[in-house]
């Protein structure tokens, strides 16, 4: 955990307020951790960014540009950006950090530039079906918007630990993991805590799925186009709203169609491995995830949607699924 402090990064007093207000207007707005950073360096600059009702203004775009949102609980943008860059500003995983800011904000700018989206839009305001209807009548295939990547970091264990043992809500019953370590180690040496899991990366889970970013969207998994799972939150889906969703889609119960199918198409190589399942195998495996604990790892491609949108987007490239006992997630 990386603390944000008032030190001696800028001696104020060497600099007039008139130079160091000009090197906060000289940051950009998307730069949230360096906005974040230069509010903590002391009074005077976090008094540049203005009253009470000013601030909530600068740190809710700042946010967005960034994107970063809400979560279910959350009240006010700049407590979600102070802790947001307190826990993951610096945060040394190799798909956190910096680099996940750097991306998120690339993407935000990319789709504001090719869809004429502003993530200070309210539900409803960005069109998405006037967007595609304009296009399908000009063009084969409209613009493919932008999914983040951190999604297909995401790993999800094929088995259901306890969750008690994990320290886990109801409304997350099953633990979900970035998928490679850091870069020195996966527990955190204060709290003990594993930050393998997301719900230890509050950057991560606040971070928008999808650019331009929507209330409402759909996904796909694996090659099977019959099963559509829809995903919503106002005003924006996050990665944790995927992540719970995809994770509750794999202790779905399989029809045996379904069951078949997927013998047929992502886990095809049990089968022809030489593997027989009989009724009581399907009992025991009546679930995505109950059926991936028979391979060592299980890619399933995943693709998304915009939620008026006919077009599947397999950016989503895999989700791995993997042994929770492991150490590595490589």
């Amino acid at each position: 955990m990386t603390h944000i402090r008032r030190d001696s990064i800028i001696n104020c007093g060497v600099f007039p307020n008139e130079i160091l207000l000009l090197i906060k207007e000289s940051i950009p707005d998307s730069d949230l951790r360096t906005h974040v950073c230069f509010y903590h360096v002391s009074r005077t600059t976090a008094g540049f960014y203005g009253d009470e009702g000013e601030q909530a203004e600068f740190w809710r775009r700042a946010c967005l540009l960034s994107g970063i949102c809400f979560l279910g609980h959350d009240t006010s943008y700049k407590d979600v950006a102070f802790e947001v860059i307190r826990e993951d500003g610096f945060c040394t995983h190799p798909d956190c950090g910096g680099k996940l800011l750097d991306l998120n904000a690339s993407a935000v700018a990319a789709a504001m530039d090719i869809f004429d989206w502003d993530p200070e839009m309210e539900p409803g305001e960005f069109n998405e079906l006037d967007y595609y209807i304009e296009y399908d009548t000009e063009w084969a295939q409209p613009p493919e918007p932008v999914i983040n990547r951190i999604l297909s970091k995401l790993v999800f264990p094929e088995t259901h630990p306890n969750a008690a043992a994990h320290s886990l809500s109801q409304t997350n019953p099953s633990p979900v993991l970035l998928r490679r370590q850091f870069q020195s180690t996966s527990v955190h040496p204060q709290t003990n805590m594993d930050r393998r899991l997301i719900e230890r990366h509050p950057l991560v889970m606040r971070s928008m799925a999808i650019f331009p970013s929507t209330h409402r969207m759909s996904f796909r998994l694996g090659p099977d186009t019959h099963n559509q799972y829809p995903v919503e939150r106002s005003p924006h889906v996050t990665v944790a709203d995927m992540a719970r969703m995809l994770s509750k889609c794999f202790d779905e119960e399989l029809t045996i169609d379904r069951f078949l199918y997927l013998l047929g198409h992502v886990f095809s190589p049990l089968v022809q491995g030489g593997e027989t399942f009989t009724l009581e195998d399907l009992s025991r495996h009546k679930t995505l995830r109950g059926l991936a604990s028979q391979s060592y790892v299980v890619l399933i491609p995943c693709s998304l949607s915009l939620s008026f949108s006919r077009y599947f987007y397999p950016a989503l490239t895999n989700l791995l699924l993997t042994d929770a006992s492991t150490k590595s997630s490589s």
